[in-house]
């Protein structure tokens, strides 16, 4: 599984593990698939970016 996720690099755990099930590489659950990645340090942070939560909307400067 851990070569699979080498091959597809970037890709997240639930397009991972439904890839697998497709070329007949694994069977294995959702839950599985992230754990695995999470504890190889594979797994890509959905929180790349910080969150602008609660912030407000800015008003663009000019037309587009």
């Amino acid at each position: 599984m851990i070569t699979c996720c080498a091959n597809h690099g970037g890709t997240g755990y639930r397009r991972l593990a439904y890839r697998m099930l497709d070329e007949d590489v694994a069977t294995v659950s959702l839950s599985s698939v992230y754990c695995l990645l999470l504890k190889t340090g594979r797994l890509r942070s959905s929180q790349a970016q910080p969150s602008r939560k609660g912030q407000g909307f800015h008003q663009p400067q000019r037309l587009h």
